[in-house]
């Protein structure tokens, strides 16, 4: 309701706040904040009517989808430089190997599991350690 029919008291406050949470994003830099701000901002586009500025945006989309799919193939491969950065950090949401969260995921599973299997020899456990390791893996994995 704020985008469609906004207020002063609403455009105030989104002033006021919106900066903040930009510069919180900004210094966080987690790729998940800037992945769901772009999410709210393609929900809000399809629920608007399309209007004279909504009509501008899917034309400037269109004449654009083009040269940003030669760019994002060119950089998809790129290992240097800042010209394809943005291409690298959008495919680091969905490769798994380029990501450092699943790298530091599996050596925390590597290290916890050869913990479990030296605490099950120690302690006498009746499983199998890779059970006990697979127990412990799939929580670690809800947990981070």
């Amino acid at each position: 309701m704020m985008l469609e029919r906004p207020t002063r008291r609403s455009l105030k406050i989104c002033a006021l706040l919106l900066p903040i949470y930009l510069l919180a994003m900004v210094a966080n830099n987690r790729r998940l904040a800037w992945t769901e701000l772009t999410m709210v901002v393609i929900f809000f586009f399809l629920i608007t009517p399309l209007g004279r500025i909504k009509r501008f945006f899917v034309r400037a989309m269109v004449v654009s989808l083009l040269p940003l799919l030669v760019y994002g193939a060119a950089g998809w491969s790129s290992q240097g430089g800042r010209l394809f950065a943005p291409v690298r950090t959008f495919r680091s949401l969905f490769d798994a190997a380029r990501k450092n969260s699943s790298r530091a995921r599996r050596l925390i599973m590597v290290d916890s599991s050869t913990a479990l299997e030296s605490a099950s020899r120690s302690l006498g456990a009746r499983g199998s350690s890779k059970t006990l390791f697979l127990i412990f893996s799939q929580r670690i994995c809800r947990v981070v």
